[in-house]
């Protein structure tokens, strides 16, 4: 094997996957290198009992014909290739509280979500529609999230809007602020730190269409592995980097811990900025590692798994956010006892349109601090070890409360549940590489938002970042990201004019 490229790209994660096939269509020789045995990073999936999970990826926005996100899937040639299936027009995501049996659903369209809120909130219709414009204008204020490459960046007003504040201030009703803030799992939403914009940017894109993908998240990323393959570019699994090489400041390659080394002027990293600065033959400067020593991650998550009996509980085209209290935005904050405060429910989507669900996940918060205990021991597919009796029963024991909230909302599962699987932050942490099993990678700031920003190049020539702890997580901000990172090296203009041209559609199946 030729083991000279023009870019190698560390890490089969979205944010890697989409760097190389956008620079194999540009000609580019391109390999990736992924240290686990399945590509895809937080779009992996896993199955059991014959029923496929999602490790990360539930539900994705944006879609519909004409938003960002189906333009950058259409230029990358999988948009009409996607299995999707769309949830509930009139709840999408369904936010519940204990010993509340109101139901309070987010609606797809702006006109349907104000609508179905007033209807709830009859007196609340001004504070809605503040809400609904402010998160309109601060969507505005970021050009390239609406793939315009503008020399416009974003004000302080913009950047240091607290979002509860700013919620807060649309109505004096304590459960409209829950329910306008009820899923902020999908940005491990922060009291004091988490922007306004952040949570405009992520909701914006469901509230606008949502959908899940049939079969798992898998789907984006083995289509694109396909099209990188057959554009002559190469994927390597098994194969951790453990140092990027560097001459007089420049990239030379990297080295793998098989001890194989592979040349390339180029270097995009997938992984976390604190891994990838460590990986630097030679470092890099104090500077640099202190300031991203010092920038928290968000907090990690523990899940549960469930295999159904079949034909016995209904399929959610939903998913659930439930409270244990009105205040969700300090569900982080939990003693022994008062843990969990909050779960989301979701049900993973099949190949086939069925009645009946096979299985659900329930994703809640969890401190790294909380598997401390297990943190010298790692476990993958690739890499199996047995953490010990303790861990196991931990996690028996975790499961056991969560499912007790979950009987809250869907008691019925109760009678009707096969088998039990779980997962920690510690399994976030080995298959994913995210510092602390952190869900989001880096936490945004309000209150020092440019600490948590960075920039796709490197004070080291050739070195360049991705994925998710850029600016923005999930499917819709690491693509975003994956764009300015490739427009890094082939130029940004040139790259969104060539991802604007493409008339993309979007079946909903």
């Amino acid at each position: 094997m030729d083991n000279n490229f023009d870019t190698i790209i560390i890490g089969s994660g979205l944010g890697g996957l989409l760097c190389a096939n956008t620079l194999a269509m540009e000609g580019h020789k391109v390999l990736v290198l992924e240290k686990n045995n399945q590509i895809g990073g937080n779009l992996q999936v896993f199955a059991r009992n014959g029923v496929i999970f999602d490790t990360g990826v539930h539900y994705i926005g944006g879609l519909n014909k004409g938003h960002n996100l189906n333009h950058i899937l259409s230029y990358h040639g999988i948009m009409n290739r996607l299995e999707l299936e769309e949830m509930d027009p009139n709840g999408f995501d369904i936010i519940s509280f204990q010993g509340n049996p109101v139901k309070y659903p987010w609606a797809q369209g702006y006109e349907a979500f104000e609508n179905s809120l007033v209807s709830q909130f009859p007196k609340e219709r001004e504070g809605i529609r503040k809400y609904i414009d402010k998160m309109k204008w601060s969507c505005l204020q970021f050009p390239f999230y609406n793939l315009r490459n503008e020399e416009v960046k974003p004000t302080e007003e913009v950047l240091t809007l607290n979002a509860k504040d700013f919620i807060d201030s649309c109505t004096e009703n304590e459960t409209l602020r829950a329910v306008l803030a009820g899923n902020n799992f999908l940005y491990a939403g922060d009291a004091k730190k988490t922007p306004f914009y952040v949570h405009a940017l992520i909701c914006n894109s469901y509230i606008k269409c949502s959908h899940k993908i049939k079969g798992g998240g898998s789907q984006i990323a083995q289509l694109l592995a396909k099209s990188i393959r057959r554009l002559g570019g190469t994927i390597k699994r098994y194969s951790e980097v453990n140092k990027i090489n560097t001459l007089d400041g420049k990239v030379t390659g990297v080295s793998t811990a098989d001890g194989k080394n592979y040349l390339a002027p180029n270097v995009i990293s997938n992984a976390h900025p604190l891994s990838t600065y460590n990986w630097v033959d030679g470092g890099v400067r104090n500077a640099t590692l202190q300031r991203i020593k010092l920038t928290p991650n968000s907090i990690a998550s523990f899940s549960v798994h469930l295999v159904l009996t079949p034909n016995k509980i209904k399929y959610l085209k939903h998913n659930i956010y439930h409270f244990t209290q009105p205040d969700v935005w300090h569900t982080n904050e939990y003693t022994e006892d008062s843990w969990p405060k909050a779960i989301m429910v979701s049900c993973p989507s099949k190949k086939k349109s069925e009645e009946f669900a096979s299985g659900l996940s329930i994703l809640v918060y969890m401190n790294n601090e909380d598997v401390e205990e297990w943190a010298n021991t790692f476990n993958t597919v690739a890499t199996p070890t047995f953490r010990g009796e303790s861990y196991e029963e931990f996690k028996k024991q975790k499961a056991a409360k969560i499912l007790d909230r979950l009987y809250e909302v869907l008691p019925e599962v109760k009678d009707n549940t096969e088998h039990i699987y779980t997962s920690s932050p510690l399994s976030h942490r080995d298959y994913i590489g995210s510092p602390d099993g952190s869900m989001y990678g880096i936490q945004n700031d309000c209150n020092s938002p440019l600490s948590s920003m960075f920039k796709p190049s490197t004070r080291v020539k050739g070195l360049y970042l991705t994925g998710q702890n850029l600016n923005l997580h999930g499917i819709l901000g690491v693509s975003i990201s994956a764009l300015k990172t490739c427009g890094e090296i082939i130029g940004l203009d040139y790259l969104v004019k060539k991802v604007k041209s493409v008339d993309g559609s979007s079946p909903i199946l």
